[in-house]
């Protein structure tokens, strides 16, 4: 073959440094970046071929996620430009926030504080103009073309529940079993009203979801290691009047 207009001296890395026409040196990878021996890993199976990829690499990755939301835009309504001009000047951000748009109007709202990606998650749904954007916790492996498991906010009581269980611990435990806890009634946490306990929750309302409608509680007496459990009714807000009392978020 002939001159190709430049030298190479093959590097200790496996590279030949390429001289450019302008003289400024450049380098060409021979063989391909180095990896460390089993870090990444091929192997051939019929047309498909396996790789494990490097997992400190996938870690230091995913740490850049750990305090994003999902969201779901419909851009007919709203433009990328119209939610991030929102999200500065709205959110009552500390830090900023990147937005990574993936397909089918789903956007990845990157927060770079934990307390910022609770704030407006404890906010949801956000309207912005006339679009209402519910937020979800990001998950590794979130996938667009997979159905995603449909959530809401909704207020739970329980009726009748006597007030030695109104500790915030306890009635936190209790609502796990209905869903995902976000905040305690104030006048809860303050035992000022004896008729029932009051907590937001996360719940699925997707098609297969169940309500949990009662609860059974138990506990150890006092002494002698006997269960002493009794069924506590759930009853959703969104089924009764709502009523206007405010709360306080769980930290």
């Amino acid at each position: 073959m002939g001159d190709m207009g430049g030298t190479g001296d093959l590097g200790g890395n496996g590279s030949v440094a390429v001289e450019d026409e302008d003289g400024d040196a450049r380098e060409s990878l021979d063989r391909g970046p180095e990896v460390p021996p089993l870090s990444v890993r091929q192997e051939d199976v019929g047309n498909k071929r396996h790789v494990v990829i490097p997992q400190r690499d996938y870690e230091s990755k995913w740490q850049n996620f750990r305090f994003a939301l999902i969201g779901r835009v419909n851009f007919r309504l709203i433009s990328l430009d119209t939610l991030r001009m929102e999200a500065q000047e709205k959110w009552n951000l500390s830090q900023g926030i990147l937005m990574h748009l993936l397909g089918k109007g789903y956007i990845i709202f990157q927060f770079q504080c934990q307390g910022d990606k609770v704030a407006v998650w404890r906010r949801s749904p956000v309207r912005v103009r006339e679009q209402v954007i519910r937020f979800h916790h990001w998950k590794p492996d979130f996938n667009i073309h997979e159905k995603q498991s449909l959530t809401k906010l909704v207020w739970i009581r329980f009726l009748d529940l006597p007030l030695e269980y109104w500790h915030k611990n306890i009635l936190l435990s209790i609502a796990k079993v209905v869903g995902h806890p976000v905040a305690l009634d104030r006048q809860t946490r303050q035992g000022l009203l004896g008729y029932f306990a009051r907590v937001l929750v996360e719940i699925d309302i997707s098609d297969s979801a169940v309500r949990v409608e009662e609860v059974q509680v138990e506990r150890l007496e006092p002494g002698p290691s006997q269960v002493f459990g009794f069924c506590q009714k759930v009853v959703y807000e969104d089924k009764v009047e709502r009523c206007g009392i405010a709360s306080v978020w769980i930290t």
